[in-house]
């Protein structure tokens, strides 16, 4: 299964509770043994903190349209 994730507030510059919260959870979620794959949507092509370089289910697509978001 394909999951997609919208981790755009996991890989801020300067992070808060909220955000460190979604990055652990996203991290906790591409560690578990399971055959599913994840694609991580961002904001930007190259957001600060890459998620999916660890973990080869994952994969990572920049949303650059503002007013989706």
């Amino acid at each position: 299964m394909l999951i997609g994730i919208d981790a755009s507030r996991a890989a801020i510059a300067h992070p808060t509770g909220t955000e460190i919260y979604s990055r652990d959870l996203i991290r906790a979620m591409l560690a578990l043994g399971t055959e599913h794959h994840f694609r991580l949507y961002f904001r930007t092509a190259s957001p600060g903190d890459t998620l999916s370089e660890t973990f080869s289910r994952a994969e990572q697509r920049p949303i650059p349209f503002p007013r989706l978001w």
